[in-house]
């Protein structure tokens, strides 16, 4: 990994004026000579500005502070657009995001750009972006091109690597969605003691964003479709996602059974002369079960990505008094490691290289 303060340094060596410029042509004829220097001395100053602001993106992001990294990355770009590190830098920061066409916006742009070692890393970023997205090399660069700069001295001296989360091979189906709507859920067992639906949607709604890269839509209302399985409903589906501006919605079929029974348990009580009695006794238990046959549908047709069934169960003890939407909700809580693996992309991480 690159140390921070192993800093490459970018010089301008500004041409001396002769004594006999200075004599012989006048002030006139000066100003007409450093009319012609002006644009390439300009254009280097502002080279090295734009590596310093890609300089200080790479401390604000080694320290955390990617917010602050992109404005710098950005700054560089507005700066002087013919610097590769802003781009490639960018691209990192929309691979880590899930923001892939940006991600491989930029790096082409960085391609264009980067020369030398830079190229070299900026390559190796690609070909591992390329590969965690399935999609083709870049046309013009051929693939035998794709390595490592050997000389790992001039690379410390001017890289950072950085460590990413990107989706593995099983999550990329759904790695390409950004806006998830929750719900409406159709109910199974309309009686039950809790507001089965609305409660499920405000607990999967907040989990599902909690643990992945998902941003939450809502959308007022309830499903009103003439199918007998509404689920099928892609037009009504669609214009819901329109409504929404979800690009994926998570529904399905969701019931709350609950049982009650007595079970004989046994419990060891301390006397108050410190001897320990085991003793049996009968405990009235209160069972949660839940039920949910899941659905991803895609926004744009409202079309079946993947379906599946899921079931959550959780006992208590009736003694406790618990209320019952808490009870359900840690029901919820019981199956949310099978929804999240089934609906959230799973991600893998890789390494990257910033460059300043």
């Amino acid at each position: 990994m690159a140390q921070l303060s192993d800093l490459v340094t970018h010089r301008v060596m500004h041409a001396p004026v002769s004594p006999q410029v200075r004599v012989g042509f006048g002030a006139a004829a000066l100003a007409g000579v450093l009319s012609l220097l002006t644009p390439g001395v300009v254009r280097a100053q502002d080279a090295d500005k734009a590596f310093d602001q890609c300089d200080d993106g790479v401390r604000a992001a080694d320290a955390g502070r990617w917010e602050e990294a992109e404005f710098r990355w950005q700054k560089s770009i507005a700066i002087d657009r013919a610097v590769a590190c802003g781009y490639n830098n960018l691209a990192i920061l929309y691979e880590r995001d899930g923001d892939y066409e940006d991600a491989d916006e930029y790096y082409r742009k960085a391609l264009e750009r980067a020369t030398g070692a830079a190229r070299t890393d900026v390559l190796d970023n690609y070909s591992r972006f390329q590969d965690a997205r399935i999609s083709e090399i870049v046309e013009g660069v051929p693939e035998s091109e794709f390595g490592v700069f050997e000389d790992s001295e001039r690379r410390r001296s001017r890289t950072l690597a950085v460590t990413i989360s990107v989706p593995e091979a099983e999550g990329r189906e759904l790695a390409d969605f950004e806006r998830i709507l929750v719900g409406p859920f159709i109910v199974t067992t309309p009686d039950a003691p809790v507001s089965v639906g609305p409660r499920a949607v405000a607990y999967f709604r907040r989990r599902i964003v909690q643990r992945s890269f998902f941003q939450a839509v809502d959308r007022p209302g309830g499903i009103n479709s003439n199918m007998a399985d509404p689920l099928q409903d892609a037009a009504m589906w669609r214009g819901i996602a329109e409504q929404s501006g979800a690009d994926l919605i998570f529904t399905g079929r969701i019931g709350l059974e609950t049982t009650s029974a007595s079970r004989l348990v046994s419990e060891r009580i301390r006397a108050p002369n410190g001897e320990i009695t085991e003793v049996s006794r009968f405990r009235n238990i209160v069972t949660f079960n839940v039920t949910l046959h899941f659905v991803l549908l895609r926004g744009d047709d409202g079309s079946m990505i993947q379906e599946g069934d899921l079931e959550g169960s959780k006992e208590f003890a009736a003694a406790d008094d618990i209320p019952a939407d808490d009870m359900y909700v840690e029901a919820l809580e019981d199956l949310l490691p099978q929804l999240l693996d089934a609906v959230t992309p799973r991600r893998v991480e890789q390494a990257r290289v910033l460059i300043f």
